[in-house]
């Protein structure tokens, strides 16, 4: 079984530091496997090349598991990644199993509540454009170095 554009509109129990955390969750997923032995597989496509914090299919895998739990289904997670358009070996995996998915979304959930509190400073790749963006006088990047 294959799904692509899986919608996900739902409020997801993660882990977090203090036990566990709901969040809701909308929006489509590019590609979901149901393999041979019972495991959800999350893969995500990137038009251009893979991304450096690699949460996404960890929090989806989860996403469906629970999807699948609350239908009388119980899975598993198989590997889950990217699968990046402009990398020389195009399939990223991003989490192995669901101890690796439970653990990339406790990050997720830490960066949520970071969110929420007001603390989550822009961190641009390359800070020299800074000094041409049109929204600098909106911006939290959080200043460092000469500009």
């Amino acid at each position: 079984r294959r799904a692509l554009e899986h919608p996900i509109d739902q409020h997801v129990t993660l882990p977090a530091a203090d036990g566990t955390r709901t969040v809701h969750l909308r929006g489509r997923i590019d590609r979901v496997d149901w393999t041979a032995d019972g495991r959800v597989r999350v893969v995500d496509y990137k038009t251009g090349r893979r991304p450096t914090q690699a949460l996404q299919p960890a929090v989806y895998a989860l996403a469906v598991a629970q999807q699948e739990q609350a239908s009388g289904r119980s899975v598993g997670i198989a590997p889950s990644g990217f699968v990046a358009f402009r990398e020389d070996v195009p399939w990223v995996q991003a989490v192995g199993d669901a101890k690796g998915a439970e653990a990339q979304a406790r990050e997720f959930t830490e960066a949520v509540d970071r969110i929420e509190s007001g603390a989550f400073p822009g961190k641009p790749h390359n800070p020299f454009r800074c000094q041409f963006c049109d929204y600098a006088s909106v911006c939290r990047k959080d200043y460092v170095g000469d500009e």
